[in-house]
C-alpha cells in the first residue's frame, strides 16, 4: 500500500524485506515444499538453481536436530 514503492523500489530492501519475502512465500505456496524439508525443490523455487545447496541442507540438519532435541519435530534423515 506504499505508493513510494512504485518510484522507488529500493524501499522494498530498506523497509519492507520481511513483507516482501513472506508475500513472496505465501503467494507461492512454499509451505507444502518446506513442510517436507524438500531443501532441494524449495532452493529451485526461491532462486531459479541450486546456489548455495550444500549451505541450506546443513543449516536444515541442524535446525531439525535442535527441534528434535526439543521435541517439537521428530527426528527426520538428513536432506
Amino acid at each position: 500500500g506504499d505508493e513510494r514503492v512504485l518510484e522507488d523500489p529500493d524501499l522494498v530492501a530498506a523497509e519492507y524485506a520481511v513483507q516482501s519475502a513472506v508475500f513472496y512465500w505465501d503467494k507461492n505456496k512454499l509451505n507444502k515444499i518446506a513442510d517436507r524439508d524438500d531443501v532441494v525443490r524449495l532452493t529451485k523455487r526461491i532462486n531459479g538453481g541450486l546456489n548455495g545447496l550444500a549451505h541450506r541442507k546443513e543449516l536444515l540438519n541442524k535446525a531439525n536436530g535442535l527441534l528434535a532435541m526439543l521435541e517439537l519435530k521428530p527426528a527426520r534423515r538428513k536432506a
